[in-house]
């Protein structure tokens, strides 16, 4: 097969994936996640050569040092070259992993997808991103790596609200064919041959060797997770048959989840905890409450203070009201030592040339604030009801319980967040960055930067 027929192969089996799943009906605009790998480059071309209008969104997650530079200006270059608009995130991965307690790869998943959300915030735009039928083989093996029911094998969806993934037909060889055919360049992250990453090992070492057993073992996981994702959307909507019955005006009917199957009422647990909170339940929460559902009673508790409550014929879920501190210091020194121990410090720069500082991209998502914005009345402080935060750059205000729910910090995690205000006009959130209202413009004169160092493991308390 030569060049031309392969890439002709390559792109109907794309265009057979945006037809099937109607990916482009009624978009506006389409927000493309590029990294500038291959298989991001080709999803760029593919949707510019069809003319849809598209944007180009690069998160530098500031992990990688000058090869994650070589990355953004790889993207950018192109983006220039092709008239595209682009759109491009610097963020601490590392530093903010570390204040959420989770690991790397999710907090560089929430971030780039909190990114690509805040850039689509018209009706009509879509996300587009470039995972492969290649990345769903490898999330298949690690969900059942992990121990997984049937929605772990559907893989990865290729539509999920406003998220599209238009090239879940083709594999990254593939991809790379087409990279060849149309003379894209592209760049490779050298992280992507390190095992100590668990999808990496499976790429170099695992499925080459299941490749061995069966050569189109790639399209037999397509074909398994297509039919797994038309069995549970059927269970699925047998599920919320079932919950139609046996909602009432107090909670839901025990009688009606003790008569469903055991799948579907597994189902019914997980849907009616996602419909009050964000907690995912572990399998054996869950088991716990199939428990008391047949038991008709007991109660469980979640994550967060989430309960699930059998009482007879009734069942119940609901957020326990935590008893809530609220905290606040004035921002009125070099140094502040919170409750907890934790020393904030503020570090002053003068700013002698706005345009040629060298660190201005940096600032804007950082933790720099105009020392011109903070009054001797700013304080720092833990959230308060009613907040509201406008990113500096983003044009967009969300409400302090939006922007935690999209990033997903844990409850029990939200009021340890430092905040930096003028009584209700916030400046800068701790993990955030600055504000729109105490960002660097051309009139600043005077910048202070903050950094959080944790306390000491024998520090007393400040009382």
């Amino acid at each position: 097969m030569n060049h031309f027929n392969e890439l002709q192969v390559i792109e109907a089996k794309v265009h057979r994936t945006l037809q099937a799943y109607q990916m482009l009906t009624k978009a506006k605009r389409v927000i493309v996640a590029c990294s500038g790998g291959a298989d991001s480059m080709m999803l760029l071309h593919f949707l510019m050569q069809m003319h849809v209008p598209v944007v180009a969104a690069h998160v530098h997650h500031g992990l990688r040092g000058k090869e994650a530079d070589r990355d953004e200006k790889m993207v950018q270059e192109f983006c220039t070259k092709h008239k595209i608009q682009f759109k491009t995130l610097h963020i601490d991965v590392e530093k903010r992993a570390k204040q959420l307690g989770i690991g790397f790869e999710e907090c560089g998943r929430q971030v780039r997808y909190a990114f690509f959300r805040d850039l689509a915030d018209s009706q009509g735009d879509k996300i587009a991103t470039a995972h492969t039928l290649s990345d769903v083989c490898e999330t298949v093996l690690l969900h059942i790596s992990r121990g997984t029911g049937l929605r772990g094998l559907c893989g990865i969806p290729p539509v999920r609200d406003n998220i599209i993934r238009p090239l879940l037909g083709i594999t990254r060889q593939e991809v790379e064919e087409y990279c060849a055919c149309c003379r894209l360049s592209y760049v490779i992250d050298s992280t992507n041959f390190e095992k100590k990453y668990h999808r990496n090992h499976l790429r170099l070492d695992v499925i080459p060797l299941l490749k061995q057993l069966n050569p189109s073992f790639e399209e037999a996981v397509l074909r398994m997770t297509q039919q797994c994702r038309e069995d549970s959307n059927y269970l699925d909507e047998q599920t919320q048959q079932y919950l139609l019955h046996a909602k009432t005006d107090k909670g839901y009917r025990t009688s009606v989840f003790v008569q469903m199957p055991k799948a579907i009422r597994s189902r019914a647990i997980l849907l009616t905890i996602k419909q009050t909170s964000m907690i995912t339940p572990t399998y054996k929460q869950v088991e716990q409450i199939d428990k008391a559902i047949l038991s008709y009673r007991g109660a469980v508790t979640l994550t967060g203070g989430v309960q699930f409550r059998v009482e007879g014929d009734y069942l119940f879920i609901q957020t326990i009201k935590m008893d809530k501190v609220e905290w606040e210091v004035t921002a009125n020194a070099p140094m502040v030592v919170l409750n907890d121990g934790r020393i904030i410090q503020f570090r002053h720069q003068i700013v002698n040339n706005y345009e040629n500082h060298k660190n201005f991209q940096k600032i804007l998502f950082h933790n720099s604030v105009d020392y011109g914005t903070i009054t001797d009345n700013a304080t720092f402080r833990n959230r308060r009801k009613g907040d509201m935060f406008r990113p500096a750059g983003r044009g967009i205000t969300k409400s302090l319980k939006k922007l935690f729910n999209e990033a997903k910090i844990p409850p029990s995690k939200r009021d340890d967040i430092v905040i930096l205000a003028n009584g209700e006009q916030i400046l800068w959130i701790e993990g955030f960055g600055v504000s729109e209202y105490g960002c660097v413009t051309s009139h600043t004169t005077k910048l202070v930067s903050i950094s959080i160092k944790e306390a000491e493991l024998n520090m007393p308390s400040k009382t």
